[in-house]
Order: C-alpha cells, then structure tokens, then sequence
C-alpha cells in the first residue's frame, strides 16, 4: 500500500469546512438549536458476532437520520456475509484499537460534511491512516447520479480522501423528510419555492447494497 500523507489538523479543519461552532458564534448559540436533530431521529447501533477474529467498525455521521439509516443497511449486509461488525454512531466511538478495517459515512448539508466526521477523523487519523477505510456521502447533490454530480461530491470529501486514501468511496442520494429535519432545515425546505428540498427519499437502496456486498474485500 503506497504511503499515506499526514494531513494535519489545521489543515484538515480549515479545508472540510470543519468550523465546528462557528454558527453559534455567529447566532448566539441560535444556530446551533435550530440545527440540533429532532428527539425522534434514531441513530442506529448494533453489533454482531463472528468467528473471525478480524471485526469492522461502520461510523456515521447522521442529522436527519437518512445516513444513519445507510449505514445500517451497510452493517446487516456485511453481517450477513459473515463479518464481525459494530455500527456506531461517531460521537460514540472511544476506540478502534481492535478493528482491522472502516466504513465511515456523513451527510452533506450546506456544501460541508458533518463536524462529527471531521472530529473523528482528526482524533483517530493516526489508527486509521494504519488500516483499510472506506467512505460513503449522502446529500442532494446525488438526487441526480452524474459524474458532474459525483465530482462535486468529491470536492466535499477531499480533505477527508487525502487524509486517509480510502480503498472505496461511494456518494448516494439523501432524503428530505420535514418532521426529522432540523427546525433551521424545515424553515429553508418549506420556503423552498424551486422543488430543490421537495419531501422525498432519494435513496437508491438498490445501489447502497450492491456497494456493501463489495465492501469486506477490500477492508478485510
């Protein structure tokens, strides 16, 4: 495997968009209520044995609960194949010490992946740089999959994809669903007079499964 480049912290923070906070700043803190998730998102965990020794980690990033849901897709896939898998939420990740290899996954919401996904990669780089990844984004932008659409999502991801060279990278579709949106999200999406945040699951749950069934050999 060719060597990894280090990507350090201030680059990585200023580059992904990482200004975690800075909407609170800005607001008074008001930014940061109106885009807390609502109490009925769920963000999924689960775990399931295996008599392999080797154990993925799948880690998500999730607002609305769209790629929360996708990674949990992802998990039962790779669990049916066999494989040891955890599913975890990134704010609940204290160790990756004893995972051969990872599947990390954020939204895109106002052109920036999630601080979660910038925070986790910050912490553990070192760990993961040492191990196989690979990486998943959801948004808007891939209602429509073109390559137009994809290099976009690219131009999201790039600081994360320089970081870690992952083996894979896939972009999908997300999801507008007004009572799981954010109240600043709701507010934009009702005032939305051009159909961009039209209620409606734009995940193609056909290509999510083809992806996860490729996945274990390239992070096994």
């Amino acid at each position: 495997m060719a060597k990894r480049n280090v990507v350090t912290r201030r680059k990585f923070l200023k580059v992904a968009g990482g200004a975690v906070g800075v909407g609170i700043a800005a607001c008074g803190g008001t930014a940061y209520f109106g885009t807390r998730s609502p109490a009925k998102v769920v963000f999924p965990y689960s775990t399931c044995p295996s008599f392999d020794d080797k154990r993925l980690l799948v880690t998500y990033a999730s607002k609305s609960g769209a790629t929360g849901e996708i990674a949990a897709r992802i998990t039962t896939s790779l669990c049916n194949s066999g494989y040891a898998v955890d599913l975890k939420h990134f704010p609940d990740v204290r160790d990756i010490s004893t995972y051969s290899g990872f599947v990390m996954g954020s939204p895109v919401y106002m052109g920036r992946v999630m601080g979660s996904f910038v925070s986790f990669i910050e912490k553990f780089q070192q760990g993961l740089r040492s191990r196989p990844s690979a990486f998943f984004g959801v948004g808007l932008t891939m209602k429509e999959d073109s390559p137009e659409n994809r290099t976009e999502m690219d131009t999201y991801f790039a600081p994360a994809i320089d970081a870690l060279q992952p083996e894979k990278i896939n972009y999908f579709g997300g999801r507008i669903k007004m009572d799981t949106l954010p109240f600043l999200y709701r507010v934009f999406a009702k005032a939305d007079t051009e159909g961009i945040l039209t209620e409606g699951d734009y995940r193609d749950w056909n290509a999510i499964d083809n992806w996860a069934n490729q996945l274990a050999e390239d992070l096994i």
